[in-house]
């Protein structure tokens, strides 16, 4: 994997937070810092993918995509998450259960 350099300035908080990792995992610094941005973005794809959803921007699979889950994985976040991703009118509904019961 290729590497870049990232230089920011952190909160006093957030660096307390980041010895508290570098203690706990045993991680140097840099590899201290490189995990948490690595699960505060994969946080951040799979709230902003839950959020596409919701919003009936993106489907199941494009959310999936976006989340870097796979299909069954977006479904039981976005249900652990109740997001409601089916948007249907209850006419459009009725006419579905219809062709499912062979009406």
């Amino acid at each position: 994997m290729a590497f870049v350099t990232v230089a920011t300035r952190l909160p006093k908080e957030a660096e307390k937070r980041l010895r508290e990792l570098m203690e706990g995992e045993r991680l140097d610094k840099s590899s201290a810092a490189r995990k948490a941005i690595e699960l505060g973005l994969a946080e951040w794809r799979k709230e902003n993918a839950l959020k596409q959803l919701r919003d009936g921007k993106a489907s199941v699979g494009e959310a999936a995509r976006l989340a870097g889950l796979t299909i069954w994985e977006m479904l039981e976040l976005a249900k652990e998450k109740r997001v409601d991703y089916v948007k249907l009118s209850k006419a459009e509904l009725d006419e579905e259960l219809s062709l499912l019961a062979g009406e």
